[in-house]
């Protein structure tokens, strides 16, 4: 039997919990390398989450990170109607590769425009977005998604916008991240797969997007990461996370040798 106690615990849990809505299976992924990607993402923020199939487990939940683009073919009529409420009542959901024609009205789009020639993405720090905050460097400012001596790169999607504002903009001046207000919830879109901005660096597939050949800063990837923090922080009342250095200490020193040495 639960107790009234246990169940509040619950409640504080979930609210202060974010959830992987995984569509992997569902859209044909062989692979899990969304899932991988998106886990990442919440893991090295130190954010509690769940992970889950089910539209009507993540509405449960006060944040949602999908793994994959939901178009009208993988969703039921009755999933379309769950996600809208689900915004609509105070809900925050982060969607790669938005195509899904049912719901464009919750993200505030009315069609994409797809690439893959885009090299560079800046995000929209004259809005004075509160999810910008951390990006004080402008090599955080304006990124790298690969070098534009490569004929192509992975491919992109720049969204047309009706209701819904530019967070992130491409080289050619396409809109690369929406945030959309519907009812009390916020919805945002991503113009990439997350599988290219997290997984392909890691494996050295991410078409020389490095700035400088060693030594030097590189936060392509690491952006996404804070920024999903950001928005975690913004929108989540009370939210916490683990801290970035273990034990509470100040910072970590992590020493290494020189990895790719021919000697």
């Amino acid at each position: 039997q639960i107790t009234s106690n246990e169940i509040q615990v619950v409640t504080v849990q979930k609210e202060r919990t974010a959830a992987i809505l995984d569509f992997s299976s569902r859209n044909g992924e062989v692979f899990e390398n969304n899932l991988f990607s998106a886990k990442h993402i919440l893991d090295v923020a130190g954010i509690p989450y769940v992970v889950s199939s089910s539209v009507a487990t993540v509405q449960n939940y006060p944040f949602v990170l999908c793994t994959s683009w939901l178009d009208s073919v993988a969703f039921t009529a009755f999933e379309d109607s769950v996600i809208s409420n689900y915004v609509k009542n105070g809900g925050i959901i982060i969607l790669p590769r938005m195509k899904n024609n049912d719901l464009k009205f919750v993200f505030g789009i009315d069609g994409y425009a797809n690439s893959n020639t885009r090299y560079q993405m800046s995000w929209n720090m004259s809005s004075n977005d509160a999810s910008l905050r951390w990006f004080d460097d402008t090599l955080e400012q304006k990124i790298s998604l690969g070098r534009n001596n490569n004929p192509t790169i992975f491919d992109t999607r720049s969204y047309i916008t009706t209701t819904a504002s530019p967070l992130a903009f491409y080289e050619d001046g396409g809109v690369a991240i929406t945030k959309n207000q519907f009812g009390s919830g916020y919805a945002y879109a991503l113009g990439m797969s997350i599988k290219d901005l997290i997984l392909r660096p890691q494996l050295n597939l991410d078409y020389n997007a490095q700035r400088t050949f060693s030594n030097g800063f590189e936060p392509s990837s690491d952006v996404f990461i804070l920024w999903i923090k950001a928005l975690f922080a913004q929108h989540v009342p009370y939210a916490v996370w683990k801290h970035t250095s273990p034990a509470d200490t100040k910072a970590t020193i992590m020493m290494t040798h020189d990895i790719d040495a021919a000697t």
